[in-house]
């Protein structure tokens, strides 16, 4: 199980007609897209290529995490920013349904991701996280977190327009 994430007016960096098959087919009913790529190996493959191409051209479009990653992410959210992520909005968006912000709150949220770095909040909480979730036999924390997913999710919240937690 994981989380999507979804950009509610994401930013634009990359014209979706310059991937050509990821634009043609996903314009279509889930059915008739699924019909058409299972029938073709290589096009399904292409589709999936630029799929992936154009999520990173565009970071505002969509973020996605397994529920071992999302959730000590959200917890670091309401840890750094608790006049945005208030106890409804972190314990909502802990599931799948439709939580989220707005492109202001989102904004913020990205900048204060990003500054967590500079002012040692992201230290502190990783040593927190660590302290919480050591599994103790191999010294693996059961809900990982890291610099490159916080980092990717505070690109995704600068160029969102405000996101839904899916």
């Amino acid at each position: 199980m994981g989380m999507d994430v979804y950009g509610k007016n994401p930013q634009q960096n990359a014209d979706i007609n310059k991937f050509k098959v990821y634009a043609k087919y996903s314009k279509m009913e889930f059915s008739e897209k699924w019909e058409h790529l299972d029938k073709d190996r290589t096009k399904r493959e292409q589709y999936w290529k630029e799929e992936d191409q154009y999520q990173r051209a565009n970071p505002g479009v969509y973020f996605r995490n397994n529920c071992w990653w999302w959730r000590p992410l959200w917890d670091f959210c309401r840890y750094i920013a608790p006049e945005i992520i208030n106890e409804d909005i972190w314990l909502n968006g802990h599931h799948n349904d439709g939580e989220g912000l707005d492109d202001k709150e989102a904004k913020e949220l990205g900048i204060l991701l990003i500054k967590s770095f500079e002012n040692g909040k992201f230290e502190e909480f990783e040593r927190l996280n660590i302290e919480r979730n050591n599994t103790g036999e191999e010294g693996i924390p059961e809900y990982p977190f890291g610099r490159d997913n916080v980092m990717e999710f505070a690109d995704f919240c600068l160029q969102s327009g405000g996101f839904e937690i899916c």
